[in-house]
């Protein structure tokens, strides 16, 4: 018998002091211990920092993963599961050419700057979205007047992705499965504007945006714990969460048919018209259960199930005071290899 999922926090998109942050890996793993996080992934700028030093793998209870965030004049991406350094390539396609050789994974990042210091990397080139970060996000919504004061209490800008965003990440989701990430960007370096004051500490951010994966229990072997990891985000069987708001314990969204195993977040299944979408939460809060992009169920409740309306991309927003605080992956339902059968996002956009 399968062993059951449990629930894993995980903190992904943070830089140290092997780039342009400021902590050492101790300070990063104690943050993690002090915010309850399981897990980090550790992405700075042109190297796979503690990663290519060998000190992946457990430290007082929290996984370290090492990842590197590409960095060009024409782009960034985040990469996982590489083996080398990537390094300060040329130009995107080229970066992005080094990590496919090493059968590595490209994450499209800073999806919420349209028109922004960072160019966001081109979805298409992508095998992954960080389609939510904290620090983003902040800054598209914080002002230059106000950014002094605004960063003291920077939790309450967080209210979830544009809907452009999502509608981008809808349209990939109509052609193939792209799972999706939460992020934070986030760096603990002192700012000069601030009075150098430190801007969002590590165990700040940690409370904040959050990607939380599902899989059987983690074995004490870090190299096995380490794959689960990177299969549980590969294959999308996880969720972001917003954890300034609510807790992350306890959610689910699967899909149960009348014949066959109940499929899981980030799954392509056939279509069953008998099949129901099951959604439960910690606790009470508005759900939107969206197809194709478009809201096919909403309601405010902690336990819920809703019937199949046909082949489509189906996820969950849960929303707590207006803002959002968990973004499912997809389940996608196909049908004889179609998957859509009702009016797309790109149909009525």
């Amino acid at each position: 018998m399968a062993s059951a999922n449990r629930t894993y926090v995980g903190a992904i998109h943070i830089h140290s002091d092997q780039s342009d942050g400021c902590g050492s890996l101790r300070e990063i793993v104690s943050a993690a211990r002090q915010s309850g996080v399981d897990f980090v992934l550790l992405t700075d700028h042109g190297t796979r920092g503690y990663g290519a030093r060998g000190e992946e793998g457990w430290h007082d209870g929290v996984l370290v993963l090492c990842g590197e965030e590409i960095s060009t004049p024409d782009g960034h991406a985040l990469a996982f599961e590489t083996r080398e350094d990537v390094g300060l390539q040329a130009n995107l396609p080229a970066a992005l050419a080094e990590v496919r050789r090493q059968v590595g994974v490209v994450v499209a990042t800073h999806q919420h700057y349209e028109h922004g210091p960072v160019r966001p990397t081109p979805l298409e080139d992508a095998d992954m979205i960080e389609a939510w970060s904290f620090t983003d996000e902040f800054l598209t919504r914080t002002s230059g007047r106000t950014l002094g004061n605004d960063v003291a209490r920077a939790d309450k800008f967080i209210t979830g992705p544009s809907r452009a965003l999502l509608r981008k990440w809808d349209r990939q989701l109509e052609k193939r499965r792209m799972p999706m990430i939460g992020g934070l960007n986030v760096h603990q370096r002192k700012q000069p504007l601030f009075d150098w004051k430190v801007m969002f500490p590590y165990a700040f951010a940690f409370q904040t945006i959050a990607t939380c994966v599902q899989t059987p229990e983690l074995p004490t072997v870090a190299l096995r714990a380490r794959d689960m990891i990177w299969s549980a985000l590969r294959e999308g069987r996880s969720f972001a969460v917003n954890r300034s708001l609510g807790p992350e314990s306890n959610f689910q969204f699967y899909f149960a048919p009348k014949k066959g195993r109940k499929r899981l977040m980030g799954e392509d299944a056939p279509y069953d018209s008998g099949g129901r979408f099951h959604i439960k939460l910690p606790m009470f809060a508005e759900v939107v259960l969206r197809c194709n992009g478009q809201p096919f169920a909403w309601t405010t409740a902690q336990d819920m199930s809703f019937p199949c309306a046909g082949p489509g991309a189906y996820r969950v927003e849960v929303y707590l005071d207006r803002r959002m605080w968990i973004l499912s992956n997809a389940i996608r339902l196909l049908d004889d290899g179609e998957l859509f059968s009702h009016p797309t996002v790109s149909d009525v956009t």
